[in-house]
């Protein structure tokens, strides 16, 4: 069940996200922030002119607790976020970055977490990519 009609927007990050998502339910319907959450280790590989980094990213999408996702309630919501987040992962994990040269990119988890009138989901992505000393 996809609500094609309901574009994603970002987060203008100024307050915590899942704060403000959860004090404005109706105005958080797939808004989203995709944020760097550091490094996740690895050994950096250093030459004259480029050294390897990895770190992890997140991206998570809030869904408000209400009616718009269809007659089963909170299942109709759990089934637009699986499908939201399979198409996030689509568009910007491991699918999307399969032909990169620069960068690889690697699905950590696709998991939910609960809010006080939100579910978030949330893709954590691995990126080990070279960068110019």
């Amino acid at each position: 069940m996809k609500l094609e009609h309901v574009k994603f927007r970002e987060h203008d990050n100024r307050q915590d996200f899942r704060a403000w998502c959860n004090a404005n339910p109706q105005a958080a319907f797939r808004r989203f922030q995709i944020r760097d959450v550091g490094s996740v280790g690895g050994s950096e590989v250093y030459d004259a002119q480029q050294a390897w980094h990895v770190t992890e990213f997140e991206c998570v999408v809030a869904y408000p607790r209400d009616y718009r996702y269809g007659s089963q309630a909170l299942l109709d919501l759990s089934d637009v976020l699986w499908e939201d987040l399979n198409e996030l992962d689509n568009q910007i994990g491991t699918n999307q970055a399969a032909g990169a040269t620069t960068a690889t990119v690697t699905t950590i988890e696709k998991t939910t977490e609960e809010g006080a009138a939100c579910v978030f989901g949330v893709l954590r992505l691995k990126i080990e990519f070279w960068r110019a000393t």
